[in-house]
């Protein structure tokens, strides 16, 4: 390092504020313990950095200004927390309106109570695993008995092949609020106690739109043989674990 390079480096050299062992004065530093005349340099710099800063340090302060340069700092962030409240509360207002126009706008969905949303569920039901029965019996009559005294429905009409299966239960749902009736029938094709054959009433009343037919109408509904017609006002949904052809043997 010569000893121009290490005035550079020095004039940044504070006395008192700079440290010795800084990397980056350590070379030049030791330059001046060796070179007489940066030495005497580097002193007079020093003396000049010291009276510098007494003189900064003896500068009297004008009376009032902390007060005022404190003051104007208050004033300017109250200035700015005002504008960003301002803002908040324009961004929520907007926000509150779009949302009270888009809902006033947007058209009410309704639930879904139609007839064949309702097949589905019912047969979904039936594929998940068919929810424990209410009442577990072998009689008809007394599943009849049952459901007319449980908030069921009375006076159901069971096709005469179906009503000849081993009944096994049954039970009462709620469907959109309403009352379905469920009566569970063995086929024969499994042992005794599981049912294959689910026989579900409702009210025709209960559903937005639901088949007129009074002749049973076959459909296969994920993957569940069914049948559907309407008996005064009831309609009726038979499921059964096979094709059309095993279910219509029960219709």
């Amino acid at each position: 390092m010569t000893r121009q390079e290490a005035r550079e480096i020095l004039l940044l050299y504070r006395p008192g504020h700079s440290d010795p062992d800084d990397g980056s004065f350590e070379q030049a530093l030791e330059l001046t313990k060796h070179d007489p005349e940066l030495a005497a340099w580097f002193e007079q710099h020093c003396e000049v950095q010291k009276t510098l800063a007494a003189a900064f340090r003896n500068i009297p302060v004008a009376e009032g200004l902390k007060e005022q340069i404190v003051s104007e700092r208050k004033a300017h962030f109250w200035r700015e927390k005002r504008r960003t409240v301002l803002a908040l509360c324009s961004a929520v207002i907007a926000v509150s309106i779009l949302w009270i126009t888009i809902s006033r706008n947007s058209p009410r969905q309704r639930p879904d109570d139609s007839f064949s949303n309702f097949r589905e569920r019912m047969a979904g039901e039936v594929q998940r695993g068919y929810p424990p029965m209410d009442l577990v019996t072998n009689s008809l009559p007394e599943v009849r008995k049952y459901l007319a005294s449980h908030q069921g429905h009375d006076n159901i009409i069971v096709p005469p092949p179906l009503a000849q299966s081993p009944t096994i239960g049954c039970k009462v749902l709620a469907w959109h609020g309403k009352t379905v009736s469920m009566i569970c029938f063995n086929s024969g094709k499994k042992p005794s106690a599981n049912p294959d054959l689910y026989l579900f009433v409702a009210d025709s009343s209960d559903f937005q739109s639901v088949t007129n037919k009074n002749q049973p109408e076959l459909n296969q509904i994920l993957g569940l043989a069914t049948a559907s017609w309407k008996s005064g006002n009831k309609v009726y949904f038979l499921g059964g674990e096979g094709d059309e052809a095993f279910l219509n043997k029960y219709l």
